[in-house]
């Protein structure tokens, strides 16, 4: 929970802006406070830079609590836990961070889940609120951005080089603040194809509902299934990524826990390419991908011979996709597209699936 000077730093905003004074400047404004700015400020700290940059000015916009929806979906990360827990300097101004009982889970070179992954950024939301609260040149503010404007008659050190625009209703064009530098940190976003690509009686998910802890989605998406004939209970998944290959598998293992609803090549996995695989070391990649008759791309060594530590599909993903290649997992079929084909969601297999 923020701490009482916390909450103190925020009603002052508010009331500033209740009574129509000065708008927020900030010599760094960060939209967004997800894994991305979070990132950005646990380095800032690990080069002892933070303090300094709170001492300057930092104006973070964000109407959600720090980091606590990033990563809140029920599936493996594509990370080990040290992976997240050393971002986080011991010696910088967030290392009463390290006594968190959150970061415990974190300290192991294994894949973690996502949820657990939530948790170290909600943590470290909550200790930047804190500190930040520390220094009154920096604040937090509660809004969303809806867009900014750069000012090009600006001089380079003005601290309106920047206009913020936002407000408490999403149809606000009204100036909520200004900045000498931006950083955007609203994340990626997944966008369902055009309605004209949706036949009727089709429906469609993205993967981070599907995923979601509460499971409400993958619940809705089942019953829709369930309504179906069993002829039809098809899905069609488009891309083969981790997050694809995770949806798949939690869909997986909700059938087998209730229902069995899903008889052989009901989930068709649709992609450009196949996904690269994590491996530990050159050994294991020629390995898998020689079984598999892959080519492998040179380019993610390092230097040292390990493979790119943030590159391919892991844990429960990399099992699934095992299975599906050696066939003992019928419930899934795929095809891999040319680079050149249409785009997978004018594919004539996609309009004609689930």
């Amino acid at each position: 929970m923020l701490g009482e000077r916390t909450n103190d730093h925020l009603q002052e905003t508010q009331k500033k802006k209740e009574h129509g004074m000065t708008l927020p400047e900030h010599a760094v404004t960060c939209v967004g406070m997800g894994a991305g700015n979070l990132g950005l400020l646990m380095h800032a700290d690990t080069q002892g830079q933070l303090v300094q940059l709170l001492d300057q000015g930092i104006g973070l916009y964000d109407k959600q609590a720090f980091g606590a929806g990033t990563l809140n979906v029920s599936c493996d990360a594509n990370s080990f836990g040290s992976d997240f827990s050393g971002l986080v300097s011991t010696t910088g101004a967030l290392h009463e961070l390290w006594v968190d009982p959150n970061m415990t889970a974190l300290h192991r070179d294994e894949v973690v889940s996502l949820p657990e992954a939530n948790s170290f950024y909600t943590s470290v939301g909550e200790n930047i609120a804190e500190l930040v609260s520390e220094h009154p040149t920096s604040e937090i503010i509660r809004e969303n951005v809806s867009y900014v404007v750069y000012d090009p008659t600006a001089p380079e050190s003005s601290p309106q080089r920047f206009v913020l625009y936002g407000g408490k209703d999403a149809d606000e064009k009204q100036i909520i603040g200004y900045a000498n530098n931006v950083v955007f940190g609203t994340g990626a976003s997944q966008e369902l194809a055009p309605y004209h690509h949706i036949r009727k009686g089709q429906f469609a998910y993205t993967a981070e509902k599907v995923l979601s802890a509460d499971q409400k989605e993958l619940v809705a998406l089942y019953s829709a299934l369930k309504q179906k004939d069993p002829d039809a209970r098809k899905l069609t998944i488009l891309g083969m990524s981790h997050g694809a290959l995770a949806t798949v598998d939690a869909i997986l293992r909700y059938d087998q826990e209730h229902e069995k609803i899903l008889g052989e090549g009901a989930i068709h996995l649709l992609a450009k390419r196949e996904p690269e695989i994590f491996c530990e070391d050159r050994a294991e990649v020629g390995e898998i991908y020689g079984k598999q008759g892959r080519e492998i791309r040179e380019a993610l060594f390092a230097p040292n011979g390990t493979y790119a530590r943030f590159t391919g599909i892991r844990a429960g993903a990399k099992e699934l996709y095992g299975r599906i290649l050696s066939g003992d997992e019928k419930r899934v079929q795929t095809t891999i597209l040319p680079d050149d084909a249409v785009s997978l969601w004018e594919h004539p297999q996609v309009a004609a699936a689930t």
